[in-house]
């Protein structure tokens, strides 16, 4: 991980069903506008410079829309990132991307779900959401930590066999 990177994990949660960023492409739904990112960090101090990027990148995009890097440039990242593990910058190359459909921006929530060790959160999507949505997106988010630490703890026997614990 370079230094610029984040310590966090981001899932896409909407539209539903969907596998997290690991999985799926964001670049694949038929309607971009409808995808939601919940994405977990270490602490607030990621949180806010992950916020920061972001609006970094958002920003850049409405100042100088003629210099934003092509679609397949941000498919390129992302592509990179999530091959390397690091889904916020995954998430950054995706919302690029957007700049380059659509100049409306994103919409970033600060939630207090916490899935230890993560212990700040946060929601990203590219159009306003109502509470309900907010609150489903973000147990979808949980039970979506809860089947990746499962899955893993499955593969290890943890909690399968008498005496091995996580």
């Amino acid at each position: 991980m370079d230094a610029s990177s984040i310590d966090g994990i981001v899932h896409m949660t909407s539209p539903v069903p969907s596998p997290g960023l690991r999985g799926a492409s964001p670049f694949e739904v038929p309607d971009p506008e409808a995808l939601v990112f919940v994405c977990f960090f270490r602490n607030r101090e990621d949180r806010s410079r992950f916020a920061m990027r972001l609006r970094t990148v958002v920003g850049r995009a409405a100042l100088r829309p003629n210099e934003a890097p092509s679609p397949e440039v941000c498919i390129g990242r992302y592509r990179e990132a999530a091959a390397q593990g690091r889904s916020p910058d995954a998430l950054l190359a995706a919302v690029e991307w957007w700049n380059t459909q659509s100049p409306e921006g994103v919409h970033i929530y600060n939630l207090t779900l916490e899935y230890p060790p993560f212990h700040a959160s946060s929601l990203i999507s590219f159009r306003e959401l109502q509470k309900d949505a907010v609150r489903a997106n973000a147990e979808h988010a949980l039970d979506m930590m809860e089947q990746e630490r499962s899955r893993v703890a499955g593969f290890f026997g943890w909690g399968t066999q008498p005496g091995i614990e996580p």
